[in-house]
C-alpha cells in the first residue's frame, strides 16, 4: 500500500483544521449527509434574539426547527428513480476481459 506523502505546509493545515472527519463519507444522499451535520448549528444561530431582530421575526412565530415532522408528514413526498432499464442497460452492454 502506498503512503501519501503531504507537503510540510499541507500536513499543519490538515492537522490544525481536521473538520472533514465529521462529514459522513457513508451517506448515498446527494450532500455526503451535510444538512444533518450542520442542523444543531443552524438551530442555535437561527433562534438567537439578534437574528431574529435582524430577519424581522415577530416574536409571536415560533423557534426554529431544521427538521418540521409535520410538514414533512403532509407536504413532502419523496419519488424514487426506477433504475431497472438503465441497469440492464448497463450489464447487457459491458464487456468481460
Amino acid at each position: 500500500m502506498t503512503k501519501i506523502r503531504l507537503r510540510p505546509q499541507l500536513r499543519t493545515q490538515v492537522k490544525q483544521r481536521n473538520f472533514l472527519q465529521y462529514v459522513n463519507t457513508i451517506s448515498s444522499d446527494a450532500l455526503n449527509g451535510f444538512p444533518c451535520w450542520c442542523d444543531e448549528a443552524a438551530t442555535v444561530y437561527m433562534n438567537q434574539p439578534e437574528v431574529r431582530k435582524a430577519l424581522h421575526i415577530p416574536d409571536s412565530v415560533g423557534t426554529w426547527l431544521t427538521f418540521n415532522p409535520t410538514l414533512n408528514t403532509f407536504y413532502y413526498n419523496r419519488s424514487y428513480f426506477e433504475l431497472d432499464g438503465e441497469l440492464k442497460f448497463i450489464l447487457s452492454n459491458y464487456i468481460y476481459k
